[in-house]
């Protein structure tokens, strides 16, 4: 591995012409060099592993806000992603508490950080978050004679 790297990290990637790609989602330990929507350069490594050489375009702007973990978890935080979305943004919410948005450079900025207070707050009074403080958040468990994965609400440990 390279010395001079400060950490690797899969992400998802769409490949464009001459050697550029656009990042598809956010990485979690990159996020202060790529972002979702950015444009970048990179050229395979002795491994084949893709190296990061140059940020090329940064076509949204970005916006990360830590929320609660039982908003992140819940149905309410995709309302707020299609808001984002009627609102020509992008959203991504990682490991329940941190929420990325992007919006367009050159277009006029929605009302965010109003919308995402009201949004909270209207939560911090609902019965899904009385229900998420209760059961905790969905476990993702998998059949051993399917295979697939199924979601549940139960406490790790409750039958």
């Amino acid at each position: 591995m390279d010395d001079e790297a400060i950490a690797v990290e899969e992400i998802d990637v769409r490949e464009r012409e001459d050697g550029l790609f656009e990042v598809l989602e956010t990485p979690l330990f990159l996020s202060d060099k790529v972002l979702l929507g950015d444009i970048i350069r990179a050229v395979p490594d002795d491994t084949g592993t893709y190296v990061l050489t140059e940020m090329v375009e940064r076509p949204y702007r970005h916006f990360a806000r830590m929320i609660p973990g039982e908003y992140g978890d819940s149905r309410a935080i995709h309302e707020f992603g299609e808001w984002v979305l009627a609102h020509g943004g992008r959203w991504e919410a990682l490991m329940g508490g941190l929420l990325f948005l992007h919006f367009p450079r050159g277009k006029k900025m929605p009302r965010v950080k109003a919308e995402l207070r009201l949004r909270l707050e209207r939560f911090a009074e609902s019965a899904e978050y009385r229900k998420l403080l209760k059961e905790g958040p969905p476990r993702f468990e998998r059949s051993e004679a399917t295979g697939k994965v199924t979601i549940s609400a139960r406490k790790d440990g409750e039958k």
